[in-house]
């Protein structure tokens, strides 16, 4: 009994204590569990010094790569710095030009049960690589085929490789291709009706731009528009270039834009347009849209050469004694606008020739029509190619031969000026689709010319109409169908030097024949400059 009595007194002392000893650790453990203030999120370093052509890691510290939602790494100025991401807590930077930028980060992160968004910005120095007395060759990757020329951006304000866009599948009804990245020449090759190239404007760019794409030569020329861009999926421009066939990679600068407004992020597709791919029997596409490469930005209004071989600089100075002078023309027709008999050049290449800083855009594709069945036709063409806040001075429309070769409609005079009360799948619904249209959105003076006369009876037709047309709606035309001095020639030696065939003139039938008729209306038409 004592010694039952002893170990039962025993037990509840060892209890006692063990519990005592549980409490003391619990509260040495609640202790320890107290929060400790966290360690910043930041950059290993914040500033680094890097030399070109070399390449430096930089580091993300005190947090985990699990913690982490997402990371974006910009260059400030990729003429000086680009990067590359690693992982979630790293990246590098490679050194391009000698100078200074930024990279900007932006860092997504859980903390607790939040989302935190963190930006740091790293300071890096470039330092001119170091020359030694060792021959060099070039790396396979810095190389370019013998056959591709680029463009000398050098002075554009910012450059978007083309590299770098982001590529997606056009299509006609019942084919779709998708566009090509050329790794060797840095080019984008395959483009079709509606296929797109994305570009990023980059970091530090906030401001009013005129953009340039570099483009090389086609296959098949059958116009100028052949290309156009939209801006954020929203603003669309179109403008004309004088794509030339030749050595496809031999590339070119164009304007695709004036005066538009930019700014970082911002994202610019550059778009196949309809009529120059066909569909292939087994559903995929063939294309005459030549490659297209790095799209630059220039301030608004810096003179910059245009076209092949380095380009030329147009004189802009307006000639205040010529009224055609400082103008803008928008023409818009088919075959004989484009100029199909002389390579591409046509009355009104030689009236901007003729005129300082007068421009004219050429609106123009081979076999297209007035009647509007197509993506391609006159009525399509206007309403989406051209920009509806330009300021034409005048839109010249050629008759076009095609409805007449191919039989359309001609329909008749209608009784109102309403644009929605006409045919357009008519000639004569067409035609006055396109002088509403007009009158609506740009109420600028529109000129109708005929072609030159030949032996068909639905053009002498469709001439007869649009006498009808010009009656009500007081346009002019130039017609060379019913000039009797222009006739004259048929017949004779010389009607054989200036066309090509019945409907197309050639070079020297443009610019001695042709012009001299459209450059006497415009000066007689055109108010003086003074």
């Amino acid at each position: 009994m004592i010694l039952e009595r002893a170990n039962g007194h025993m037990n509840k002392f060892i209890m006692r204590t063990t519990a005592m000893t549980l409490a003391v650790s619990m509260v040495f453990t609640m202790a320890n569990l107290k929060p400790v203030s966290a360690k910043t999120v930041k950059l290993a370093k914040t500033s680094v010094t890097v030399t070109v052509g070399k390449t430096k890691a930089v580091k993300i510290k005190n947090i985990s790569a699990k913690s982490i939602k997402s990371m974006k790494v910009t260059s400030a100025n990729k003429k000086y710095v680009t990067v590359k991401k690693n992982s979630n807590t790293k990246f590098t930077i490679k050194g391009v030009k000698a100078g200074s930028t930024k990279v900007k980060i932006t860092l997504k992160y859980k903390k607790g049960k939040k989302t935190v968004t963190k930006k740091m910005t790293l300071k890096v120095k470039v330092n001119k690589k170091t020359t030694t007395s060792k021959t060099t060759t070039a790396k396979p990757a810095d190389t370019i085929p013998a056959d591709t020329k680029r463009v000398d951006d050098s002075k554009a304000y910012a450059v978007m490789k083309a590299t770098e866009a982001v590529l997606k599948a056009g299509s006609e009804p019942g084919g779709k291709r998708t566009p090509e990245l050329d790794k060797d020449r840095k080019l984008i090759t395959a483009m079709v009706t509606n296929a797109s190239a994305t570009y990023t404007v980059p970091a530090g760019i906030s401001g009013v731009y005129d953009i340039y794409l570099e483009i090389g030569h086609a296959n098949y020329v059958a116009g100028e528009s052949m290309y156009s861009i939209n801006i954020n999926n929203d603003k669309h421009y179109c403008l004309p270039a004088a794509i030339l066939t030749g050595a496809k990679y031999q590339m070119g600068r164009f304007v695709m834009a004036y005066e538009v407004e930019l700014k970082a992020g911002d994202k610019i597709s550059v778009v196949g347009n309809i009529g120059f791919s066909k569909v292939l029997p087994n559903g995929g596409m063939s294309s005459d849209l030549p490659p297209i490469g790095n799209l630059s930005l220039y301030k608004a209004g810096t003179p910059v050469a245009i076209g092949y071989n380095g380009g030329v600089v147009k004189d802009e100075t307006t000639d205040e004694t010529d009224p055609v002078s400082g103008k803008k023309i928008a023409w818009l027709g088919s075959s004989v606008t484009y100029g199909y008999g002389s390579g591409g050049y046509s009355m009104a290449d030689e009236i901007s020739r003729l005129h300082k800083n007068t421009t004219c855009y050429k609106y123009a594709i081979s076999g297209t029509t007035l009647v509007n069945e197509t993506g391609t036709s006159y009525v399509a063409r206007m309403m989406n190619d051209m920009n509806p806040n330009e300021k034409f001075d005048m839109i010249i429309v050629q008759l076009s031969t095609n409805d007449a070769s191919t039989n359309k409609a001609l329909g008749s005079v209608g009784e109102s000026f309403d644009i929605n009360s006409f045919d357009d799948k008519t000639i004569c619904g067409a035609i006055e689709t396109i002088l509403a249209y007009v009158k609506e959105t740009w109420n600028c003076p529109v000129v109708f010319y005929t072609g030159t006369k030949y032996d068909n009876a639905n053009y002498a037709n469709m001439v007869q109409a649009l006498y009808s047309i010009s009656s009500k709606w007081n346009i002019d035309i130039i017609d060379l169908w019913g000039d009797d001095d222009m006739s004259s020639v048929r017949g004779t030696s010389l009607y054989n030097t200036y066309m090509k065939d019945p409907i197309h003139p050639t070079k020297d039938g443009y610019v001695k024949w042709w012009t001299p008729k459209f450059d006497e209306y415009l000066k007689n038409n055109f108010k003086p400059n003074k």
